[in-house]
């Protein structure tokens, strides 16, 4: 009765596998209700499985031949939007964009300049911009220099870089709305009085 009661136990906490853009990890489990998986192996897509790779590996010293995964399971055209991503990366990283490059844990605003925070863990061990190099010559891409929009930088550096960024940007101020007697209010009262004949006469 008891081992009934653990394995009902352990069916209730079971979750059923996620898809994962890099395929289900092949790792030894612990038993049918196992689901643990390491981080770097938890994205959906390809462009989450790009971060938590690449983010691994800019803020350890471990050898990026671990990189090679993305390449051997994800599809050519993802891997050559990847490349476009690291590429911008690599631009931002190499101090051409306007926004700044710090190892601050917090966002912070002083003189109109911020911080900046790799999702809670900031220090890139090493030269980024080396690093991202390699990361290319891996997935078979190389640098290609060329200025990206200033749109795309805003992308990659959100989603890669400071994804806390939008917390410092200056939200759109509304659209006022108008109001239906703000013409009547900047006519002069000569020109309301010229106004109001005129719709006394068509309305007679």
């Amino acid at each position: 009765m008891k081992k009934v009661m653990r394995e009902w136990k352990r069916w209730l906490s079971e979750t059923a596998p996620t898809d994962k853009a890099l395929g289900q990890p092949e790792r030894e489990r612990s038993g049918p209700h196992d689901r643990a998986v390491r981080h770097v192996e938890m994205g959906k897509d390809y462009r989450e499985a790009a971060k938590l790779n690449l983010k691994n590996y800019l803020t350890s010293e471990r050898d990026p031949s671990f990189l090679a995964k993305l390449k051997d399971e994800l599809n050519p055209e993802d891997i050559k939007k990847i490349i476009h991503d690291i590429n911008t990366m690599i631009w931002i990283y190499g101090g051409n964009s306007e926004y700044e490059i710090g190892i601050s844990a917090t966002v912070y605003r002083s003189s109109d300049k911020y911080g900046i925070m790799y999702d809670n863990q900031p220090d890139v061990k090493g030269d980024p911009v080396k690093k991202l190099t390699n990361a290319l010559r891996i997935l078979g891409g190389k640098r290609t220099n060329e200025k990206p929009s200033p749109a795309r930088i805003l992308d990659v550096y959100v989603y890669y870089i400071h994804p806390n960024y939008h917390t410092v940007m200056k939200p759109e101020a509304p659209k006022k709305k108008s109001s239906r007697f703000s013409r009547a209010l900047s006519m002069s009262p000569e020109q309301l009085k010229q106004m109001n004949k005129d719709l006394y006469k068509r309305n007679k």
